[in-house]
């Protein structure tokens, strides 16, 4: 799984903002397996994972985020053109 996410920080009068790199972690994933076709809605568990929208990728395949809270998400799979060999 591959997330990239980013978080605006500002200082307390607001006139210094800049992006940071914010690690999200993962503790855990409703669906251990997929389809190649896509259409499964998975839910991962951990924290970190609220605020600004960012994308997720299974097996480099985007999963479309339906839902984003601090302590999981959801997200639509896609269709994998070829299955995973892992």
């Amino acid at each position: 799984m591959h997330m990239e996410h980013s978080m605006l920080h500002c200082s307390y009068d607001n006139k210094t903002c800049y992006k940071a790199k914010a690690v999200a972690r993962i503790d855990k994933i409703d669906a251990s397996e997929g389809y190649s076709t896509g259409g499964q809605i998975l839910t991962v568990h951990g924290h970190g994972f609220g605020g600004d929208v960012f994308d997720v990728k299974i097996d480099g395949v985007p999963c479309r985020v339906l839902e984003n809270e601090n302590e999981y998400f959801k997200c639509l799979t896609g269709a994998n053109p070829s299955p995973s060999s892992l």
